[in-house]
């Protein structure tokens, strides 16, 4: 009985959890709710090494070689999409989007080569 209690706690928090992807391997995180940006556009999360991460409602993307990198994120309802560089683009969901869903199911796209939240140095206030 205590073996299937803690599988299905471990089940709820895995499910529940928010995560992104870096280099290929999943990187849980957990909301800090003690932490704000200046003006609350960032919110602040910690992976389970200690990391402290501030996300905006920005993701980095860069598609493989050979792909109309534009057409593919059009088919997302972002609400901007803007190249940063001949490669790479970062693009602003929209605030009925979830940020670790959308860049998730960005890097699982056949095409894209990276996508990850757009991390954020900014000072917080404590």
């Amino acid at each position: 009985m205590l073996k299937i209690t803690l599988l299905l706690f471990l089940s709820i928090y895995a499910i529940s959890s928010e995560y992104y992807y870096n280099n290929g391997k999943k990187v849980i995180l957990e909301k800090v709710t003690q932490l704000r940006s200046i003006n609350n556009d960032i919110e602040y999360y910690q992976t389970n090494d200690g990391v402290r991460l501030g996300v905006s409602r920005d993701i980095l993307v860069q598609c493989n070689f050979d792909v109309d990198c534009e057409k593919i994120l059009s088919d997302f309802s972002f609400d901007n999409i803007t190249m940063v560089t001949n490669t790479i683009f970062k693009v602003t969901i929209n605030e009925n989007q979830n940020l670790f869903e959308q860049s998730n199911l960005l890097y699982e796209n056949k095409n894209i080569k990276f996508a990850h939240p757009n991390f954020s140095r900014t000072q917080i206030k404590r």
